[in-house]
């Protein structure tokens, strides 16, 4: 079954792009230890294919004009 949304033409892409690059700024920025790059790097790859699943099964409606 696919999900109703609103049409892109109307909204912003919702792509996690800025969650992936501050993450990476923040963990940079603090230093962190390989393990938790992994872990991160991880949750990201897990919320970007899920993301792209549901761009993949969503049904555009457009709004009024």
């Amino acid at each position: 079954m696919k999900r109703i949304v609103i049409s892109r033409n109307n909204l912003p892409v919702r792509l996690p792009m800025p969650l992936t690059i501050s993450l990476g700024l923040l963990l940079d920025r603090l230093d962190a230890p390989g393990w938790v790059w992994g872990v991160a790097g991880t949750a990201m790859a897990i919320i970007w294919i899920s993301a792209i699943i549901l761009l993949a099964s969503e049904e555009e409606k457009e709004v009024l004009k």
